[in-house]
């Protein structure tokens, strides 16, 4: 039996984002949709999450991952959202407008300042090469309008150098990351490269296990798959397991599902898929391990 549209019910209409059934029904859940068509049809409005919710009578906290979701695919966006790209176009549009040296710029800093003639120097080993003009002037600009120290611009080329090959663009990129996140210390830039380190093999973990496309995840699947592996400290059959779940109830990837069902795993205390299935969680004795074992020796002599 075929289907089709009947053209009365198209009106009145309300225009939907091709996106969304190209590539977002099959990885956005059935509720992250359904939350989509209500602001889709409301446009004049003002939309809150619990005004959602109270619509469809949901959870407050579930729409709010819902609205995540579209805000992180760049479908919709919020007032916190808003205000964040609004100041970030201000500082691109002031750095725009910095030039960067000259060649007879730079031959002048080197020459005046100690400090130029190092970074100049320790750059240069850092590249395994001679600097090209373009670069020399990008680290100097670094140093002198963007404001960072030496010791995290050599930081950031040390770090662009452990990723395969030492890229003043990706250089670049880092210490204006930090520039804007008031990274000021070695310290500070450790612990943030750590973290992106740590969420990137999360997230390269989860893809790998759930058998998801690979791509570059946003900030909040970032964190989230951190939680769920480093923070809660589930293991690859747990991620497995949370996925099948979610796959069976929505009939896709939806991390947000994930998180909810992991989130009651870490509460019950489960460490097992067979703990998840029987709901019984092993008494912890109170005693350590190597107590435990020498008892056991004990026991076993007698």
């Amino acid at each position: 039996m075929g289907y089709f549209i009947n053209p009365a019910a198209l009106m009145p209409f309300f225009a939907v984002p091709c996106s969304l059934a190209d590539k977002h029904l099959k990885l956005a859940s059935s509720d992250a949709v359904r939350v989509l068509l209500f602001v889709l049809r409301n446009p004049e409005r003002e939309i809150s999450p619990e005004t959602i919710a109270e619509f469809f009578k949901m959870d407050v906290f579930d729409v709010c991952d819902c609205l995540d979701y579209w805000v992180s695919a760049g479908v919709i966006g919020s007032e916190q959202k808003k205000e964040a790209v609004r100041e970030e176009k201000a500082v691109k549009t002031v750095r725009a407008k910095a030039v960067k040296p000259t060649r007879a710029e730079i031959a002048r800093r080197g020459a005046e300042s100690e400090k130029v003639r190092f970074l100049l120097s320790e750059a240069q080993m850092k590249f395994a090469r001679p600097l090209s003009e373009n670069e020399s002037a990008t680290l100097l600009w670094l140093l002198d309008d963007a404001g960072v120290d030496v010791s995290l611009i050599l930081m950031a080329a040390q770090y662009s150098a452990q990723k395969g090959k030492c890229s003043i663009r990706e250089i670049e990129k880092t210490c204006l990351d930090w520039a804007d996140n008031s990274v000021t210390t070695i310290a500070e830039a450790e612990e943030r490269i750590a973290l992106l380190n740590r969420q990137e093999t999360a997230w390269r973990m989860l893809t790998a296990v759930c058998g998801i496309e690979k791509r570059n995840p946003s900030t909040k699947e970032r964190e989230a798959c951190d939680l769920f592996v480093n923070d809660w400290g589930f293991s690859r059959e747990m991620i497995k397991a949370a996925f099948d779940v979610c796959v069976d109830a929505t009939g896709k990837f939806s991390l947000p599902y994930m998180k909810k069902v992991l989130s009651k795993w870490h509460k019950e205390g489960y460490k097992t898929v067979e703990e998840t299935k029987t709901g019984v969680v092993p008494k912890k004795s109170g005693m350590s391990d190597d107590m435990v074992a020498f008892l056991a020796k004990l026991n076993s002599e007698d």
